[in-house]
């Protein structure tokens, strides 16, 4: 079992090091129905779908990817948020095929 879960581990190291770009992903939920507000995603992978807010963290986000989500969102949303408002809840990575190795990334999920 130990060794399985060892190996495991490598293999997640090994994915950070094919991982080619962080993206923030915000969903925002209307405190007094709980529900959430979601946008139809215009172009590129999942174009067309619902989503919730986000995308490429930016050199002008200065590598703090709440901050990338804030931007997102009002950028996308015209909703205004605070970094302290966001509360990161998982992240995924998502790993492609090797003639789509460019699409790997990390998202960071927020509500």
């Amino acid at each position: 079992m130990e060794d399985n879960l060892i190996a495991h581990m490598q293999k997640e190291h090994d994915m950070d090091d094919k991982i080619h770009s962080t993206r923030s992903l915000v969903f925002l939920i209307r405190e007094e129905t709980k529900k959430i507000l979601l946008a139809i995603k215009k172009e590129g992978f999942g174009g067309g779908r619902l989503n919730g807010y986000g995308g490429h963290l930016r050199e002008d986000d200065c590598g703090l990817i709440k901050k990338c989500g804030v931007r997102e969102s009002f950028e996308e949303g015209s909703v205004r948020i605070a970094e302290d408002d966001l509360e990161e809840v998982a992240q995924i990575k998502f790993v492609f095929p090797p003639e789509k190795e460019e699409w790997n990334q990390l998202v960071h999920v927020f509500l």
